[in-house]
């Protein structure tokens, strides 16, 4: 993602911006990370310093994507693709609304003047990931072109949710808490807690877990047989990360209950699948690593009795269960979906280069 250099001025007057590469770049680990927090605007968001962030393309490091042998793998079955760089940041719901109405006109617009071709007349949305929770959202858009679609495919994409965004709004992100010799833990959470499109990521709510109980139990291969979440001093206490009630999360942190309640609603339609338009569309491929517990798949749960300590995080880890070193097997499919439309992955598998391995690309084909 790119971020302005100068903040944009909103009495409308005519601006010129040049960007730099804010995520992912090396200075993103040398404290460029600290500035992608926003700040709420009304019923929105905005960048921090009014510095327009704008994402451009797929991430990249060292000139290194995680879908470069995909993309060539497209090319070599003739599949037209497509990335669309979105803000991961930003609420769901909003990226689907700029998706429907401002990038695809612009992009059905420039391919046919160029291609003299529809590029929507028939399509895949595809999403890795979080962006697989977009896809699933983007069904539930009122829009005609979604009549053109052939199939929607997921990878490795949490409908249940996973561990570690609970466990950042606590302890932050490892990988960018310490600048050089200097901790910025207390920052970095404070940057990801004011990030609203991270409120739709942790475990499933428990109304949606009961509501799909013998489903997530039936799974014959990775089922889920407890609620996830617990209280650390009593495991028959289930804890609901979407309403866990009083000292659970810090409130000197920036940490937003009304988002997370917002990101609850968005989250309920995500796991309750796709309309019924599109279930025969509606793929999930999950991977499945060969160590055959490596992968969090449970947490427990102490009440806050203070100031948020981030070097002492009241939320645990529970026992290691099979999936792609991030996202538990259990996660990755939604259990509304007939079995042949879940289509595991097994191997050495890592959940972000998932896109780039060669039995991925076999799961993709038997389902197109």
């Amino acid at each position: 993602m790119l971020r302005a250099r100068i903040s944009y001025h909103h009495n409308g007057t005519p601006q010129t911006f040049r960007y730099d590469n804010y995520w992912l770049s090396p200075l993103s680990f040398l404290g460029r990370a600290l500035s992608l927090g926003m700040y709420k605007h009304g019923n929105g968001f905005r960048d921090h310093g009014d510095r327009i962030v704008i994402p451009n393309g797929s991430v990249r490091l060292f000139g290194l994507t995680p879908y470069s042998r995909f993309t060539n793998w497209c090319e070599l079955n003739d599949l037209d693709w497509f990335i669309f760089g979105w803000d991961w940041r930003r609420r769901l719901e909003d990226t689907v609304s700029f998706f429907f109405n401002k990038f695809l006109p612009q992009f059905r617009c420039t391919v046919q003047q160029q291609c003299g071709v529809d590029p929507l007349q028939d399509f895949i949305l595809m999403g890795h990931s979080m962006g697989g929770m977009l896809v699933s959202l983007m069904l539930h858009h009122q829009d005609p072109v979604l009549a053109n679609i052939s199939y929607a495919v997921t990878v490795a994409s949490p409908f249940y949710g996973y561990d570690s965004q609970i466990h950042r709004w606590f302890t932050g992100e490892s990988l960018l808490n310490k600048i050089g010799p200097i901790d910025v833990t207390q920052r970095m959470i404070k940057v990801i807690t004011s990030l609203p499109g991270c409120y739709v990521l942790p475990f499933l709510d428990y109304e949606t877990f009961l509501t799909n109980r013998l489903a997530l139990q039936s799974d014959p291969d990775y089922p889920l047989n407890d609620y996830p979440c617990t209280d650390f001093a009593n495991a028959g206490e289930s804890i609901d990360p979407f309403s866990p009630g009083p000292n659970r999360y810090p409130t000197d942190t920036g940490f937003d209950l009304a988002e997370l309640e917002r990101g609850a609603t968005t989250y309920k339609k995500i796991a309750a699948g796709p309309p019924a338009a599109y279930a025969d569309k509606f793929f999930n491929i999950r991977g499945i690593q060969t160590r055959p517990k490596s992968t969090a798949g449970t947490i427990s749960w102490r009440a806050l009795t203070g100031p948020l300590n981030p070097h002492t995080s009241p939320v645990k880890r529970g026992p290691g269960w099979p999936g792609d070193g991030v996202q538990p097997a259990w996660s990755t499919r939604l259990v509304t979906l007939p079995s042949h439309h879940v289509v595991s992955v097994k191997g050495n598998i890592d959940h972000m280069f998932i896109m780039e391995d060669d039995q991925t690309h076999a799961a993709i084909a038997r389902v197109l």
